[in-house]
C-alpha cells in the first residue's frame, strides 16, 4: 500500500469544493497553459490533460495561502496577450509564490476568488 498523503494535502476523502479550467502562468518559462484546477478544503490542485488522462502538475496547500487578488490588486503587468474581453484575471498569493490565473469569464473568476477566500479563511 502507498503511504497516506501528508495531512495538509488532499486525500481521497476530501470533497471537491470547486473545479474548472483556468489558464496558469508557468513558474520558470512564464508561458500560459490551460489546466484543470480542483479546489478541496485543504488544497488547490492543478492537472495537465495528456491522452485523455489527468496528470497532477501541482498542489498548493491552502495553509500556505495568504491572499486572493483580482487583476487590479495584483502587482502584475504580463497578463496573456490573447485575453478576450470576457476573461477574468486574478492571483493567488502564497508564502513563497504568487500564482497568476485567468478564468474564462468574470462570473467564473469571481466564483473562484470567493471559493478560495472562503477556504483560506476557514484555515485561519
Amino acid at each position: 500500500l502507498p503511504p497516506p498523503p501528508p495531512a495538509d494535502l488532499p486525500g481521497p476523502m476530501d470533497g471537491v469544493v470547486h473545479e474548472g479550467q483556468l489558464l496558469k502562468q508557468g513558474k520558470i518559462r512564464k508561458n500560459w497553459t490551460d489546466r484543470k484546477f480542483v479546489l478541496t478544503s485543504t488544497a488547490l490542485q492543478y492537472f495537465k490533460l495528456v491522452d485523455g488522462k489527468q496528470i497532477l502538475r501541482g498542489t498548493i496547500p491552502l495553509a500556505s495561502c495568504i491572499a486572493v487578488l483580482d487583476s487590479d490588486e495584483a502587482d502584475f503587468k504580463d497578463w496573456p496577450k490573447t485575453l478576450k474581453s470576457t476573461d477574468f484575471c486574478f492571483s493567488l498569493v502564497t508564502d513563497d509564490r504568487e500564482y497568476y490565473l485567468v478564468a474564462p469569464s468574470r462570473k467564473e473568476g469571481m466564483t473562484w476568488m470567493r471559493q478560495l477566500q472562503h477556504q483560506i479563511s476557514a484555515k485561519i
